[in-house]
């Protein structure tokens, strides 16, 4: 459009500023060679800025403008797209200042960001590769895995030709994206380093305790040596099981100067009987430097959960103290026990109540937690194997009260009934139903039993429909607690005091309350003679002579056979009662029932007095027993001290004098006879025959003459003969080894045979 002969760009800038709009020097921009349009717009500026500013304003902020147009092309692709303010840029608008720097290095961003290589990224993961499969060849690892990592990398490397032409081929061109440079030469440069060892192989792979502990000396020599060799001045040291299978070894180190070395071999200094650590440099710098130290010490040396041994020549509490947060971060992190954390908090001091508190409190709620774990999985591993329940009208009435409508009051539903009939069971099923009805999840199941008081503490409204009050061991329990359990729209306190400084209030309006018995429970006839218990408005009587659950047909068609004699009697006969089994059976009436607890009560008052009656029989013959004991024993005494010089080796003579000891007789004043009866007397040795016979004389009727020591082979034996007949006949036993007189006394023993009168008989 210029003429065959190219115009001086001076001329053309001259001719564009005056005789052409700004829409059209814009389209004259795209027609110029290169060279020519950035030495024309150098010109070109001046006049415009000059000419079109006052007149035109900016089209993002409406300020005025300063006549700088889109120049380049890629300006002019960049003013079509929307700018932020939601303005559309078209070719010839004007920029202020401001918005044109701020498109302009928008455009010079997105162009650089165009030009950049394809593979750019890629050869940033070729390098991260490569540094992750050095990484792994430096560890101890066996040469078949070794191998297999090499050809992993060869196989990834191998790909990166075929991705840079396919690249260039899709874009249009022929380029061939350039091998990744290999990597700089790595540096190492730091003051404090953790070092971690872990091996397979070897000691680390054993599990006997000497192994290791000689392990950890040879470790400890070798830091030793490290630390002289790098002059540091503090090192910690400690090993760890790692696995069930393998241990591995920490230390920590801070040098007096910096380690500075590069390349591959400069941290052969730290291998350890040929396995090189993980090293974790210190890269705080500054005030915190000496901080960042010691809790690497204190990780190191502290007693993690998995610590064998430790060791540190700069210990804690001593070369620097302990902050309260390292152990916060240790414990959140799971490497410490609560134990251990609680222990070196103690030493802390500071914030050791509170962290004491929170232990405590977490210790609590794990322990709650895990009960009520094991008992949801029981409970739900039991779900497959519970029957169905049966119908039972009461039952039907009360799940009918709960019908979510406002009431003054409910009953209470109480199932009496024997063991093992699911009475826990169908109250448990009542209650679910009734939250099913109400919306609810669960239900409150409290143990009663004997106490006198309710545990309703974790009685929640928001989450149960009701309270199950197992096993209640007495029927007034009902009567006593009847304006909490009736459901009045009222609030109670529980665990009242004369503070009431652990109180809690709860409220059973609108909510189901379920009472299973025994039937050792205390009072039940009162369920049917109490004013206020037999009103089936306040108590909901169920009265269980059969399981509550529907028996499996299986089961019963097998059992009935074996079972018809007995399916109908189910449990309590009364103890040592002759009398066939009793049951409690409730009517409307409840005569029945009163006369059978007359019955019930009249034999337990007859048991009793039989064991009061026996229990002085037994007393009575205790004392005659001692007294006869007694008297056995001064007999024992008399005749020791009328034989001791027998005793004592006295010579030999022809003839054996006769001793004989009177002692008051039966009851026709004989006397009891003691009488010398060796007939082969060899040196000092002797017999005695002692009739034991209490009624009378040596030859009275049932008392037998026993010879002892015919041949002398014993000194001093003694037997006394035991009175099968007699009313309170005495063993005492010979000593038949010749020890001496007495021997053991058996007296009142549980061998004595005398049935009718001995004191040591058991008349049971």
């Amino acid at each position: 459009m210029w003429g065959a002969k190219p115009l001086p760009p001076a001329e053309i800038a001259a001719k564009m500023a005056q005789k052409m709009t700004v829409a059209d020097i814009a389209k004259v921009f795209q027609e110029l060679p290169p060279t020519t349009r950035r030495e024309v717009g150098k010109l070109l500026r001046p006049t415009i800025d000059k000419y079109l500013a006052p007149k035109v304003a900016c089209c993002v902020c409406g300020r005025s403008a300063l006549g700088r147009v889109q120049q380049e092309a890629h300006v002019q692709k960049a003013a079509e797209k929307r700018w932020k303010s939601g303005n559309d840029l078209v070719i010839g608008d004007q920029l202020c200042n401001t918005h044109w720097s701020s498109l302009s290095r928008q455009v010079n961003f997105n162009k650089k960001r165009k030009q950049a290589p394809a593979a750019e990224g890629e050869n940033k993961c070729r390098v991260k590769v490569s540094k992750l499969a050095e990484d792994i060849l430096a560890l101890d690892i066996s040469q078949a895995v070794r191998n297999q990592v090499q050809r992993a990398l060869d196989a990834y490397n191998a790909t990166f030709g075929q991705v840079g032409q396919n690249v260039g081929a899709a874009d249009g061109g022929g380029a061939v994206v350039a091998p990744a440079r290999a990597p700089a030469t790595k540096v190492w440069k730091f003051m404090a380093v953790q070092l971690t060892y872990n091996s397979s192989h070897g000691d680390f792979a054993s599990l006997e305790e000497t192994v290791l502990r000689q392990l950890f000396s040879r470790f400890l020599a070798f830091l030793a040596w490290l630390a002289r060799e790098l002059n540091a001045e503090g090192t910690s040291a400690t090993m760890e099981k790692a696995s069930p299978l393998q241990v591995h070894l920490h230390a920590y180190l801070h040098l007096a100067q910096p380690f500075h070395r590069r390349g591959r071999d400069a941290l052969h200094v730290f291998e350890f009987e040929g396995v090189r650590p993980h090293l974790s440099p210190n890269t705080t710098s500054g005030k915190g430097y000496m901080g960042a130290v010691r809790y690497g010490h204190f990780y190191v040396v502290v007693d993690k959960i998995g610590t064998l041994f430790n060791s540190t020549d700069f210990p804690p509490f001593k070369a620097y103290g302990v902050e309260g947060w390292w152990l916060d971060n240790l414990l959140k992190a799971g490497k410490l026990t609560r134990q251990t954390y609680l222990r070196v908090a103690a030493q802390v001091t500071v914030g050791f109540q509170k962290r004491l508190g929170d232990c405590k409190a977490a210790e609590r709620y794990l322990h709650d937690q895990a009960v009520r774990d094991a008992v949801q999985a029981e409970s739900k591993a039991l779900e497959s194997a519970m029957l169905p329940m049966k119908t039972f009208g009461p039952v039907e009435e009360f799940v009918a009260c709960h019908d979510g409508q406002p009431r003054f009051r409910r009953p209470i539903l109480a199932i009496v009934g024997g063991t093992r009939l699911g009475k826990s069971m169908l109250a448990a099923h009542t209650l679910k139903r009734v939250a099913n009805k109400l919306g609810l999840a669960d239900f409150l199941e409290v143990t009663v039993e004997d106490s006198e008081n309710m545990d309703l503490a974790d009685f929640d409204r928001r989450v149960h429909a009701g309270v199950l009050l197992d096993g209640v061991g007495d029927a007034m329990f009902l009567k006593r607690n009847r304006e909490a359990l009736q459901g009045r729209p009222k609030i109670v306190k529980g665990a009242r005091s004369a503070t009431n400084v652990f109180s809690y209030s709860y409220s059973f309006c609108g909510r189901a309350v379920v009472a299973t018995f025994d039937l050792s429970a205390q009072n039940l006839e009162e369920l049917q003679t109490d004013h206020w218990l037999r009103n089936r408005q306040n108590v909901q009587l169920l009265n269980l002579q059969e399981p509550a659950y529907i028996e499996p047909a299986s089961l019963s068609a097998a059992e009935s056979d074996v079972t018809d004699s007995r399916s109908d009697q189910r449990k309590r006969r009364w103890v040592a009662s002759p009398a066939p089994k009793r049951e409690l059976h409730f009517d409307e009436s409840g005569e029945s029932f009163c006369s059978l607890h007359l019955s019930v009560c009249v034999l337990a008052d007859e048991l009793a007095d039989l064991r009061r009656r026996r229990a002085a029989k037994r007393q009575e013959n205790r004392e005659l027993a001692n007294q006869e004991k007694a008297l056995k024993k001064r007999r024992s005494r008399l005749m020791q001290a009328d034989l001791q010089p027998l005793a004592q080796g006295a010579a030999p003579g022809p003839a054996v004098p006769v001793v004989a000891v009177a002692l008051p007789g039966g009851d026709r004043g004989e006397a009891i006879a003691i009488d010398d009866a060796d007939l082969e007397m060899r040196s000092s040795e002797h017999g005695v025959v002692v009739d034991a016979d209490l009624e009378g004389s040596p030859t009275a009727a049932g008392g037998a003459i026993a010879d002892v020591d015919l041949d002398g082979s014993g000194r001093g034996a003694m037997v006394v003969d035991v009175d099968l007949e007699g009313p309170a006949a005495i063993a005492v036993n010979a000593d038949s080894q010749g020890g001496g007189w007495g021997g053991r006394e058996c007296g009142a023993t549980a061998d004595d045979a005398d049935l009718e009168g001995s004191p040591a008989a058991d008349d049971d």
